[in-house]
């Protein structure tokens, strides 16, 4: 139950963006998402995400410690989303997601913080402060702060996050390759930095 597929990843994002289940049935997207922000703010104690997420969320007969932080995970990415979300409403009542373009291949967090990074006029030396803490924190503290980062993206001027790839991440968050990567693409500057990324958006009919 440790490992999860991008197909996994991209199915339980899909459901937080449309609310569409797997049987067809759709659920209340801009409901879901209010109750996820409210539990955000104690995303692992408050359980009102479980009704939401329901069989979206992995199970194990037997869980292992690892177990339960790949369920805990998938919740904390589910309040994650819902605080970057409220952000890109349209006007027809859809969301209008930023997603990276096809030519971006850097797609971690890091990435995204990259681009907050080069949007900041000021500053930036304490984002780097915030992004050298959020590397060296354990797994089970992680909520806080990466709920910070989060709400400071949203903010920004139309900064994708692959949800997908977070979720991924924060599963193998005690490899050092997470850390590793995030590293990488916040630290070190794209080439598409020069090439100016593409941003494109997408709703969630």
């Amino acid at each position: 139950m440790n490992q999860l597929t991008d197909e996994q990843a991209r199915d339980f994002i899909a459901f937080l963006e449309t609310g569409r289940k797997r049987d067809g049935s759709r659920t209340d997207v801009r409901a879901n998402l209010a109750e996820l922000r409210r539990a955000a703010m104690n995303p692992l104690s408050d359980l009102r995400d479980i009704r939401i997420l329901g069989d979206y969320l992995p199970y194990s007969s037997r869980p292992t410690p690892d177990d339960d932080w790949v369920y805990d995970a998938h919740r904390l990415t589910a309040t994650l989303f819902a605080l970057y979300a409220t952000k890109f409403w349209g006007r027809d009542g859809q969301l209008e997601l930023p997603r990276f373009g096809k030519n971006d291949k850097r797609r971690s967090l890091g990435a995204s913080l990259r681009r907050l990074r080069n949007s900041l006029s000021v500053g930036q030396d304490s984002l780097d402060l915030r992004v050298s803490a959020l590397l060296d924190t354990y797994r089970d503290d992680l909520a806080v702060p990466l709920r910070g980062m989060i709400q400071r993206i949203a903010t920004g001027d139309k900064i994708p996050i692959d949800f997908a790839r977070l979720l991924q991440d924060l599963i193998k968050w005690h490899s050092e390759e997470t850390g590793r990567v995030w590293a990488r693409d916040y630290w070190q500057a794209a080439v598409a930095e020069t090439d100016k990324s593409e941003t494109v958006f997408e709703t969630n009919s």
